[in-house]
Order: C-alpha cells, then sequence, then structure tokens
C-alpha cells in the first residue's frame, strides 16, 4: 500500500514527457497562429510632425505643435511592466510572509523584489492593482520588521554568549 502511494506521489510531481494529455494535444497546430510580439517604433516628435503636416496639407498651430511635443514626451503604457509588477508584488509578499514565518533568509529578497515593485509603481503610477499595491507595500513592512527582529536576535545571542554562554541561565 505504502508503495502505492509513493508511486503516486511521483507520478503526481514529474513533469509528463509529452502533451499526450494535455487539453492542447487535441488542436491542430495550423490553427493554432503565433503571436509575434513586433514592437512599434516610437516616432520622435520632428518625424510625427512631420507626418501629420503633410497628412493634414498645412503647418500645424502653435498649440498643436505643444500637444505633440507632450505626447511624444509622455512615456507608452507597456502592458508588460504591469504585468511584471503585479506579479512581484504578490511574489515579494509571499516570500517576506515565508521568511517571517519558515525561513529567514527569504527576508531579504522578499524586501528586494517589493521594493521593486513600488518603485514601478513611483516611476508609473497606477501600473499596480488596487490589493497588489498593498501587497507589495506589506510585503515590504514585513521584510523590514522581519530583518529588524532577527537583527536584535542576533544580538542577544552574542551578548549571552559574551557573557559566558547558556550556563549562567
Amino acid at each position: 500500500m505504502k508503495s502505492i502511494f509513493i508511486f503516486l506521489f511521483f507520478l503526481a510531481i514529474l513533469p509528463s514527457p509529452s502533451k499526450a494529455f494535455t487539453a492542447t494535444s487535441f488542436i491542430n497546430p495550423t490553427v493554432i497562429e503565433k503571436k509575434e510580439t513586433a514592437k512599434k517604433a516610437v516616432l520622435s516628435y520632428r518625424e510625427s510632425k512631420k507626418i501629420l503636416e503633410t497628412s493634414i496639407g498645412r503647418k500645424l498651430s502653435f498649440k498643436e505643435k505643444l500637444a505633440l511635443r507632450i505626447q511624444t514626451s509622455v512615456p507608452r503604457y507597456d502592458n508588460e511592466n504591469e504585468r511584471r509588477a503585479n506579479s512581484q508584488a504578490v511574489t515579494g509578499f509571499i516570500l517576506s510572509i515565508c521568511g517571517l514565518v519558515l525561513l529567514w533568509p527569504l527576508l531579504i529578497p522578499g524586501l528586494i523584489i517589493s521594493n521593486n515593485a513600488l518603485l514601478k509603481e513611483r516611476v508609473n503610477p497606477g501600473i499596480l492593482k488596487n490589493g497588489n499595491y498593498g501587497l507589495a507595500k506589506a510585503g515590504k513592512i514585513i521584510g523590514i520588521v522581519g530583518l529588524a527582529i532577527i537583527i536584535v536576535a542576533i544580538i542577544i545571542i552574542a551578548a549571552i554568549l559574551a557573557g559566558g554562554g547558556f550556563a549562567g541561565l
């Protein structure tokens, strides 16, 4: 009976070498189209101005030039940055919690990853979803508090060992 459970456990953990039992194995590969992530070239102010003036057949007014200058200077919103920042917020929180409860060295990567997510939010406001902003902030706070607790514990243990060890207790 024990060997059957061990076999089922390893069967569940090991990845399958082929896609024989997946849902995508029955889909015709010619139907699936690969999405190519071709990045659009960002035009400069002068290039955009030239294209606009030729398309409308006149020179741009001062207000139009000003609006075009603002539009070309604002960075493009990237969906990949949003996905990455949100996943970093959740990952940083989880690592901080695991570092506080299970294994304290996980506090350091949790603190770093949460701080990176908050930095991305500071650069592009609104990139983190409502709950993920709170998770990133909580991950940073838990990381700082956890590291402070560890440092205090190390200082206390060092003081006890310097004072003659645990024999005096």
